[in-house]
């Protein structure tokens, strides 16, 4: 996707951007708030639904380490552009359950700063001044080492005790955006019709497999401008593992249920002759989490293996590497704020002159087991 500015050029990698729109006017401001707040509530009431039926006791089972070297290299050749400056941004690697970061550079040398939202997901910005052979040619790589564990959802109470989600955490974790918008007034519509709200009786890991259910037995379809927020998938019927799993985050949400979005990339390397619905693809993926206090953070995926509505709760293997989590990222570029979403690869800004028609970006991503 490309973005252009009165004073330059910018670009960046990605999916989907979002614009949002201000209101000005103090009725339509009204207007839009009280949707929300009637949908907080409902939360609310459904949480205390739920917490009328106990969860049986149950954990998650951590699976042996299994460490992976990760390799993201994107050759930027752009014969029209007339650059100055260059600016890398790269989002995570991500620490959570199941992750562990044990290195991460980015060339250029990236500085490491946290995202300006809830979350603070860990950024490297690396920044290069253009001499004659970067103006229309420009290369970034990241590398990274992660340790990786599988997670699976077990009967039998934890022997130890699970921490308790901190309290901003889990408001980030309840919270609304641009694609999880289970305030909005369309939404709250749509999950009544599909009739996604806990039942008298139902305990929360029941619920939760419900939703997950209903989500998977919609379409699966790819392509990169997909109106992925969940009002408009419960509308179509239709999108791929991120529109599918942000509408599962956004019921989850609704219920009064933490839950977030994993965004990354299969821990396996990437086949150049490898398509998606026709399209290139680069191992790119989307799975989920949802938090029970006692338990943890629970795994899920809400696209792959379509076929089988029950797979793929409360598992996940070792086979996965989360950049960040949930789909907006905001970051301080050469052009002020601005927001990323779904950000599992090198994002580029670039100041100066020209423009991006005829630009080529070779992304190469290679990742290796290390013994």
């Amino acid at each position: 996707m490309r973005m252009a500015s009165c004073t330059g050029i910018a670009h960046r990698s990605g999916m989907l951007n979002r614009h949002y729109l201000q209101c000005t006017s103090v009725l339509l401001l009204c207007l839009t708030w009280l949707p929300a707040v009637d949908a907080q509530q409902r939360a609310l009431d459904a949480a205390q639904v739920l917490a009328r039926t106990p969860v049986p006791g149950m954990h998650i089972a951590m699976g042996e380490p299994q460490v992976v070297q990760v390799h993201l290299q994107a050759d930027i050749d752009a014969p029209r552009l007339e650059a100055k400056r260059w600016q890398f941004v790269v989002t995570g690697p991500a620490t959570v359950s199941g992750q562990r970061v044990l290195s991460s550079e980015l060339v250029p040398k990236g500085k490491a700063t946290p995202d300006r939202s809830a979350w603070k997901r860990p950024l490297l910005i690396g920044e290069l001044d253009a001499g004659k052979r970067q103006q229309q040619k420009a290369t970034s790589i990241w590398t990274m080492r992660v340790e990786l564990r599988s997670r699976t959802l077990r009967d039998g109470a934890a022997r130890d005790p699970v921490p308790v989600l901190p309290a901003d955490e889990r408001a980030a974790a309840l919270a609304a955006n641009s694609i999880s918008d289970w305030t909005s007034e369309k939404f709250q519509h749509a999950i009544d019709e599909r009739g996604l709200r806990p039942r008298d009786g139902e305990q929360v890991l029941s619920f939760a497999r419900r939703v997950l259910r209903t989500v998977r037995s919609l379409t699966y379809g790819y392509a990169p401008e997909l109106d992925r927020c969940a009002s408009a998938v419960l509308t179509t019927g239709v999108s791929d593992c991120g529109g599918l799993g942000g509408l599962t985050v956004a019921t989850l949400r609704a219920a009064g249920i933490p839950a977030r979005l994993l965004v990354g990339r299969w821990a396996k390397s990437a086949d150049p002759q490898e398509k998606l619905e026709g399209l290139p693809y680069r191992q790119w993926h989307v799975k989920l989490e949802f938090h029970l206090d006692g338990i943890g953070w629970i795994p899920a995926d809400a696209s792959v293996g379509m076929n089988d509505p029950t797979a793929w709760f409360g598992v996940q293997n070792a086979d996965f590497v989360v950049m960040h989590v949930d789909p907006v990222v905001t970051v301080d570029t050469l052009f002020g704020e601005r927001e990323l979403t779904w950000a599992q690869g090198i994002a580029f800004w670039v100041k100066g002159g020209g423009d991006f028609e005829q630009m080529v970006v070779d992304e190469q991503w290679t990742v290796t087991p290390v013994k």
